[in-house]
């Protein structure tokens, strides 16, 4: 759980400040090593991260050279966020915005999932190339 006064960009930072520590990830060009180069990078304990937070959480691992993120969230989590999205895309047509129909078919996969909610997940004994623990009490 992020810690109070503890900002998404601390996170941020967090990742190759761990990976460093373990000699996954070096500064210098010569010799230069990059656990997250060209790998999908798979974060989880954050599960009630605002949608907009794993967005930019997920955009950020391409400064680590990722080819990129999955964030495990809380269904809560993703139904606010698409409940949000559901009124705006509804106002949208009510104000003539775009293609009535095409916002529709959105707002209607939308309430679909609503409905059912189901998100993947890790294969249970999936295997990676590595697993970088962060203690987020160690993010000051």
């Amino acid at each position: 759980k992020m810690q109070p006064g503890i900002t998404l960009r601390d996170l941020v930072h967090a990742i190759p400040y761990f990976a460093i520590k373990r000699g996954l990830l070096t500064v210098e060009k010569k010799g230069k090593k990059n656990v997250f180069n060209g790998r999908v990078i798979e974060i989880e304990g954050l599960p009630d991260l605002k949608l907009e937070q794993a967005f930019e959480l997920a955009d950020a691992t391409a400064e680590r050279s990722a080819a990129g993120c999955a964030i495990k969230l809380s269904e809560s989590s993703v139904a606010e966020y698409l409940k949000s999205n559901v009124v705006l895309l509804k106002w949208m047509v009510s104000e003539g915005y775009g293609d009535a129909r095409t916002l529709l078919r959105r707002v209607a996969r939308m309430e679909e999932w609503l409905a059912n909610p189901k998100l993947m997940s890790a294969d249970p004994g999936a295997e990676y190339c590595e697993t970088v623990v962060i203690n987020m009490d160690e993010i000051t």
